[in-house]
């Protein structure tokens, strides 16, 4: 059976002879009867052809959406390939669902939910964006937000417990080992501290 392209090809090549052989008669004063007849099949053929190539049209735009689906659809049996490049079973069995529901008047949105409930959410590259999925998207910058919140309250308490150890001093209160190790550390210029860590003395 020739495809649908051929077979618009060939109406267009129909329509092109039959005008051109009926123009020919009327040229030539000959076949005036026929006139009608052929003009029919011309009006004929012109509406067929119309009509195929709004069919060739319309198939053009569901391959494109198609594709554009399947590409951010993950095969459920490889994992590591879109059904789109994938040839098991499943992808091709979710490829035609993809375009039978694009047939069907159902947008692109409609059809990521229908396969995400029947596939579940890992079967999309790109998930959506609800709490659990806002959740393991700001875990990193929780972390490093309390990270730097502890080291900042760290260094304030220093602060604090270098006035109280200055006070302890000034009373004539002995400090412990690690008191008067914190209490060198912040009284050593910062090169010196730097250079230390890597020159014996």
């Amino acid at each position: 059976m020739p495809s649908l392209r051929h077979q618009v090809r060939g109406g267009d090549r129909r329509i092109i002879s039959i005008f051109n052989i009926t123009l020919g008669a009327l040229l030539e004063g000959r076949e005036r009867r026929l006139f009608c007849p052929r003009l029919c099949l011309i009006l004929h053929w012109s509406e067929r052809f119309m009509e195929n190539g709004d069919e060739v049209r319309q198939d053009r735009v569901v391959e494109a959406r198609a594709r554009n689906i399947s590409h951010n659809v993950r095969c459920t049996e490889c994992g590591s390939q879109s059904i789109e490049d994938s040839q098991a079973d499943i992808a091709i069995l979710l490829r035609k669902l993809i375009r039978d529901e694009i047939r069907s008047g159902k947008n692109d949105k409609e059809i990521y939910k229908k396969l995400e409930e029947d596939f579940g959410e890992t079967v999309l590259y790109t998930p959506k964006f609800d709490i659990q999925t806002a959740a393991i998207w700001m875990a990193p910058l929780t972390l490093t937000g309390g990270a730097v919140l502890i080291w900042a309250f760290k260094r304030y308490r220093r602060k604090n417990n270098v006035h109280i150890m200055a006070l302890d001093l000034v009373r004539g209160v002995p400090l412990t080992p690690k008191e008067k190790e914190a209490m060198l550390e912040l009284l050593t210029p910062p090169s010196t501290r730097w250079w230390g860590k890597w020159i014996p003395r």
